[in-house]
């Protein structure tokens, strides 16, 4: 019983392309944090590199740069320090470049798209 929904799981996966979906960066990234752990977000401790897609950079208000694996990582950030919000940056998708923030589009809660960290729809994409 179990054999027919593997395989129906994974032709669904295939045709929709959850399979090669990597935040990982294919380019060469570009790195904000001047300090030893520069390849780490602050927060949460994961690898940018891997992350790279969904992360995010910002300013704090003493000038130091931040990099975050993603924008919760960022939420979480300013909450403890002054970040700069007119410094926010984030990777364009598809180019991986850097992107103003408030240009950039975002998957919210409740649409038919695929988050990120999960295979179940929880976002519709948005200007903000």
């Amino acid at each position: 019983m179990k054999l027919p929904f593997i395989i129906i799981l994974f032709c669904f996966t295939s045709l929709f392309g959850y399979s090669s979906f990597s935040k990982k960066a294919t380019i060469i990234p570009i790195y904000v944090q001047s300090n030893d752990e520069k390849l780490w977000c602050p927060v949460c401790g994961k690898n940018i590199k891997d992350n790279y897609k969904t992360s995010c950079i910002s300013k704090l208000a003493n000038g130091l740069d931040r990099q975050y694996s993603s924008l919760y990582c960022l939420v979480e950030d300013m909450q403890e320090y002054a970040v700069q919000k007119d410094s926010i940056k984030v990777i364009d998708f598809y180019t991986q470049k850097l992107l103003d923030a408030k240009k950039a589009f975002y998957v919210l809660k409740d649409a038919d798209v695929v988050a990120f960290s999960t295979m179940i729809n929880r976002g519709s994409s948005i200007k903000c």
